[in-house]
């Protein structure tokens, strides 16, 4: 972020925003910064004006909830990514964001970790590895009037190739 950016931070709970305040004090070093704004309410309840972000990020138990705030309060073109831990909030949220037809087609990420040990040139992976960590949702706003493109998807018959493509259908 540049120096004349800000970062806004939503906690619905007070006890979860001075944890916020703590994590966000050690993580520059003393005071948080100056561009950064911490206000204790739900995001769906946001008097912000329409487009006053252009990035957004959410980590929420529920993200498909305040998915229609969020639309309205990022600039058409503006990028948004969603944290989530299960399988289950994965397609709930990409579901959710492609009911709403405001939205590039999402794209999902699985993360994983595994540590390494770098001593000079003998460089392992470390013995454990954590399988699992979060899924990263990926989208864009539209601009008004621009709608979604469709997207493809195998047939049930995907195997049966015309030339060098696949044959798809369309799905919404």
């Amino acid at each position: 972020m540049g120096p004349g950016g800000r970062v806004v931070s939503y906690e619905q709970r007070a006890d979860h925003a001075e944890h916020a305040q703590r994590n966000v004090s050690v993580f520059a070093g003393g005071e948080p910064p100056d561009n950064w704004e911490l206000i204790v309410s739900d995001v769906a309840d946001s008097e912000l004006p329409d487009g006053s972000f252009d990035r957004a990020v959410l980590d929420m138990l529920a993200p498909w909830e305040v998915l229609e705030s969020v639309a309205r309060l990022l600039i058409p073109g503006g990028v948004l990514m969603i944290y989530v831990a299960t399988v289950t909030q994965l397609s709930r949220a990409v579901e959710a964001l492609r009911a709403q037809q405001c939205w590039t087609e999402p794209r999902s990420w699985e993360t994983l970790q595994r540590g390494w040990n770098v001593v000079g040139l003998a460089v392992r992976p470390q013995h454990s590895m954590r399988g699992h960590t979060a899924f990263l949702i990926f989208t864009r706003r539209l601009a008004p009037g621009w709608l979604r493109p469709r997207r493809w998807a195998a047939s049930a018959k995907a195997a049966t190739v015309s030339g060098d493509r696949k044959r798809g259908v369309a799905v919404d």
